[in-house]
Parts: C-alpha cells; sequence; structure tokens
C-alpha cells in the first residue's frame, strides 16, 4: 500500500506576544489581534513554537536568569519550569520531539555544550563539549515527520523543576564535613575532634580563621594562636573606635555652635571638613562622582532583581540604602556649588 499522506502543517491561525516592562505578560491572541489567553507574569523575552504547533516554550534570555517553561497548547498547561542559564542558541527540532539549548563559544567560554529537552520539559541528554562554537539541527521539512502523540505531553515530575530553586545549604567546615560528630570521618586533621559548628563559629567571630585554616580542634596550640589574634584585632578595633568618637566629637563642636543639631559623624563630617579648608574641589567632585556611581550600581541591581534573579544581601542592603546614598549626593552637590560661589577652588 502507498504510504500514509505526510500531516497537513500548522494552521498559523495565532500567534504569541511578550510585552511589557519585566517581569513581562505573555498573550495567545487570534487571527484577528483578539487576545484568547494570558499567562503569568515572569522574567520572559522569548518564545519557540515547535513546527507541528502543539507544543511551545516561553523563555528568559540573554540578561534574564534563563527560566525556561514548556507549554501544550491543547491544555494551556505549564508542563515543567527548567534553568537554562547562559543559553546562548535555542531551537526545535524538525519532528517537534525535542528542544535544544546550547551555550558557545566564544560567546561564553565556561560551561560549552548542549541539553536536549523532551516536548513537556524534561531533560533527555546533556553533554560538554569545550569550545563548541556550533549547535543546531539538520535541515528538514518538519511536514515529513509525523506530530507528537499526547504522551510526550505528560507534566514533569516536581524533581524536574529548576535547580536554581532550590534553597541554599548550610555551609559546613571542611573539618565537620564527613562526619558531624566524635569520632566523624572527615577530610581535614581533626575532623573526629567532635568540634561544634557553634564553637567554630564562635572562633571566627574572635578572629579564629588561624584554627580554621589549620583543622584541628579548638585548644592547644590552636587556642593559643587565636587567642593571641584575637587580641591583636580587638586591640585593632578599640583604637579605631576612639579614633572615630574623637573624630565626631571633633565634627560636632563646630556644628553647636552654628546652631545646628548635630546627628550622625557622616552627616556632619562634610561641613566640617569643608570648614576647616580640608577638602578642596578636586575632593568634592570625587565624591560626587562616587555617590552617582553607587546610584548608578543600585539601578543595576534593581533591574536585576525585576529581571526574576535572586540576589545577595549585600546587593539588597545596597538597594535599600538608595534614599541615604541620593541625601548624600545632593549634600556633596551642594556643598560644591557653595565652594565655586566663594572662590575656593584651584
Amino acid at each position: 500500500p502507498p504510504p500514509p499522506p505526510p500531516p497537513p502543517p500548522p494552521a498559523g491561525d495565532e500567534f504569541c506576544a511578550i510585552s511589557g516592562y519585566a517581569p513581562a505578560r505573555a498573550a495567545l491572541y487570534n487571527a484577528n489581534c483578539v487576545q484568547t489567553h494570558l499567562f503569568d507574569e515572569a522574567a520572559r523575552n522569548t518564545v519557540r513554537w515547535a513546527p507541528h504547533g502543539r507544543s511551545f516554550i516561553l523563555g528568559g534570555f540573554g540578561n534574564l536568569g534563563g527560566q525556561l517553561s514548556f507549554y501544550d497548547r491543547k491544555t494551556l498547561q505549564c508542563l515543567n519550569t527548567v534553568d537554562a542559564h547562559m543559553t546562548v542558541v535555542h531551537e526545535w527540532s524538525p519532528d517537534s520531539q525535542y528542544f535544544l539549548t546550547a551555550i558557545l563559544w566564544p560567546r561564553l567560554r565556561v560551561d560549552n555544550g548542549y541539553k536536549l529537552w523532551s516536548p513537556s520539559g524534561h531533560q533527555i541528554h546533556h553533554e560538554r563539549i569545550d569550545e563548541l562554537s556550533i549547535a543546531g539541527w539538520r535541515p528538514a521539512v518538519s511536514t515529513d515527520f509525523a506530530p507528537p502523540d499526547d504522551s510526550c505531553f505528560s507534566p514533569a515530575p516536581q524533581s524536574g523543576v529548576a535547580s536554581a530553586s532550590k534553597p541554599p545549604s548550610k555551609y559546613i567546615p571542611p573539618s565537620q564535613r564527613g562526619g558531624g560528630g566524635p569520632g566523624g570521618g572527615g577530610g581535614a586533621a581533626g575532623a573526629g575532634s567532635g568540634t561544634s559548628l557553634a564553637a567554630l563559629a564562635a572562633a571566627m567571630e574572635t578572629s579564629g580563621s588561624v584554627v580554621m585554616r589549620a583543622g584541628g580542634p579548638i585548644g592547644g596550640e590552636a587556642e593559643e594562636a587565636t587567642s593571641k589574634s584575637a587580641a591583636k584585632n580587638k586591640a585593632k578595633r578599640e583604637a579605631a573606635k576612639k579614633k572615630k568618637a574623637a573624630e565626631a566629637a571633633a565634627e560636632a563642636n563646630p556644628a553647636e555652635s552654628g546652631g545646628v543639631m548635630a546627628a550622625k559623624p557622616s552627616e556632619t563630617s562634610m561641613p566640617a571638613a569643608a570648614d576647616n579648608g580640608e577638602v578642596n574641589e578636586e575632593k568634592l567632585e570625587k565624591k560626587v562622582r562616587a555617590a552617582e556611581k553607587k546610584l548608578r550600581q543600585i539601578s543595576e541591581l534593581k533591574e536585576i532583581k525585576a529581571g526574576g534573579k535572586v540576589l545577595e544581601a549585600n546587593q539588597l542592603e545596597k538597594i535599600a540604602s538608595e534614599e541615604t546614598v541620593r541625601k548624600e549626593l545632593e549634600g556633596w552637590q551642594l556643598k560644591l556649588e557653595e565652594h565655586k560661589k566663594t572662590g575656593m577652588w584651584r
């Protein structure tokens, strides 16, 4: 008997569009540009339809975090969301059975290789190839292949969700790995000494990094080295506190004599330094540029956060200090203007 005729191509009577600022919204539209479905907000900038039109992906590549979601057009259900960060090339196979993501050289010089995904978001294959520069499918006509059946669109188990969603594990020092208690096998010498995490944390608080590097228990020669280091650091901290208190007192006096309430040393240091003639125009301009640089960094961090990436604690603190930095910049700019008006510049 003659072979069965090839399946008809997709009707092509709808399209998907991504719009808005991050996190953006994706929506389906019919041929009359009427919205038929609206997806949830997420960090996305890419949509890719499978050649047979049954499945498609929504992803966030480039400057976004690399989140990749697989959808079934028949049910409009998200089958799985995976992590495909640093992806350079992404493409469906002609038979709509596989989705290719690849990290290519020289765009990126680490983790070069490719991954193959099923229409439901299962990772089928992963291979690392150093300096991989090209990845793609052999050209073929999609109508030569039968469309994927319903078995290809079973939702992936929860374990297949992006590894980036796992909570960060607690740090365990090398001397405690593999054992955690007395007699436990471990990596470094003294690992079986039973030193607790709390004791190691206390040693770090008292500048006990010497003990940590040595890998031995807190006691004996290591304890003596810690006490010497702790005493030295304690003396440095006390000297710094005294110096800071003296500077604060010196800066507060001219503020009180002028009838202005003296607050933090950081707030009084600007006028005090300028009145004593210690700050010239060049130094004031450096202060202004430094504050402007901080604001630019905060703006970049806010854009990264809006793109869906998880920030470190210090980065979140920097974002929270935006108002303080803005006030600091205004203060330096005002002081610079006054300095120029009075003619006290080179």
